[in-house]
């Protein structure tokens, strides 16, 4: 029995446990798993940071639903709903890959032309990191829900929020792969946002969180309609997304690349400033020569904005600790957005695929 053969009968079971295999092998043989030490407890004090933040809002949240004499446990964290979705929408854009970028290797293989692109959907869902908004629901649930509720309503809650969760994650998914063909595509979030914060944009705060609290109103009463929605919302962005991703690869490895000959800028105005300007000079040209420090420093300056906005022209901060501490947050988001990929970049350049 020929290779070929044999690999056509894998059932699709199989080959999804086979691949799943193969990309934790090729994690850990990548030379940057070894050398990268300084990166790996980076983003592992990072991922403590930010489980601590979570547990921090569980208890804000918690304790402003039960002191809440407007809204229920049920309707207090459904009305923040959006804010919740929004941050993962833009977090995953710090480390997250698209199926598209890791299964070319894969396509020529003699496999079914959408099982390798299933295969990595299906993972992508399966990530751990869909897991890590618990860290604040679980909490807040023993602290607001299961006492006024019970087991089943915080199931009930859980168990939505994380359709909503995987949902968002190909929602995600979707946008980055449009982005990276062409930035206008940022066009397409920008609109999808402004309509889910419509309801604040034409009325006030108190109706926009109205609005969506009533989801955790049905819950209260065993409503099970949220779920479905959600459920039918993720099926119909992973079929989306299972067929953008296929033809993305396809595209991008029939595309040819043309050279063009780029002028040598040499920033003389930087000469003033000595060694430091030499530095800064070797800085611009790897953020001007490389695509992915570049897309990480425009990223970084979209939030550095928002949070300027967010301080200046919002109440929600007004006291002066408060003003100080997220613009602290505008000095500390470029070091820590950037500091992982320069030390890849330049500690570790030459022998990784990333630096091309």
């Amino acid at each position: 029995m020929t290779r070929n053969t044999q690999t056509q009968r894998l059932s699709f079971f199989a080959l999804f446990k086979l691949l799943r295999q193969h990309r934790k092998l090729a994690e850990r043989r990548d030379p940057m798993f070894y050398t990268n030490k300084a990166a790996r407890w980076i983003i592992g004090v990072v991922m403590g940071l930010m489980m601590l933040y979570l547990l921090m809002f569980a208890i804000l949240f918690a304790l402003g639903a039960n002191e809440s004499k407007s809204h229920t446990a049920l309707e207090f964290i459904f009305g923040v709903m959006p804010f919740i979705l929004s941050i993962d929408f833009g977090v995953r854009f710090i480390g997250q890959q698209t199926p598209s970028q890791i299964i070319k290797p894969y396509v020529l293989l003699p496999i079914p032309r959408y099982a390798c692109i299933d295969s990595f959907v299906i993972n992508s869902l399966m990530s751990r990191g869909n897991l890590l908004w618990f860290v604040m629901l679980v909490p807040y649930c023993l602290m607001s829900v299961v006492f006024s509720y019970g087991f089943g309503a915080s199931l009930s809650l859980l168990l939505l929020y994380y359709l909503l969760i995987l949902a968002d994650s190909q929602w995600y998914s979707i946008c980055r792969t449009l982005v990276v063909g062409s930035p206008l595509w940022w066009v397409l979030p920008i609109l999808v946002y402004l309509g889910v914060y419509s309801v604040w944009i034409v009325t006030d705060f108190n109706t926009f969180t109205n609005f969506y609290s009533s989801i955790g109103r049905g819950l209260e009463h065993g409503n099970l309609l949220p779920h479905l929605v959600a459920l039918v919302l993720l099926v119909s962005l992973s079929l989306v997304n299972r067929r953008l991703q296929y033809n993305n690869v396809w595209r991008e490895m029939g595309k040819q690349k043309v050279t063009k000959m780029k002028t040598v800028s040499h920033f003389t105005a930087l000469d003033r400033f000595g060694e430091i300007g030499e530095y800064l000079k070797i800085e611009i040209k790897s953020l001007m020569r490389n695509k992915n420090p570049r897309k990480s420093f425009t990223f970084a300056v979209v939030i550095v904005l928002l949070l300027s906005l967010l301080v200046s022209f919002t109440d929600i901060y007004d006291s002066a600790a408060m003003t100080n501490f997220w613009c602290f947050y505008n000095y500390v988001v470029f070091g820590a957005m950037l500091l992982i990929r320069i030390m890849s970049y330049e500690g570790n350049c030459s022998p990784h695929p990333t630096c091309l």
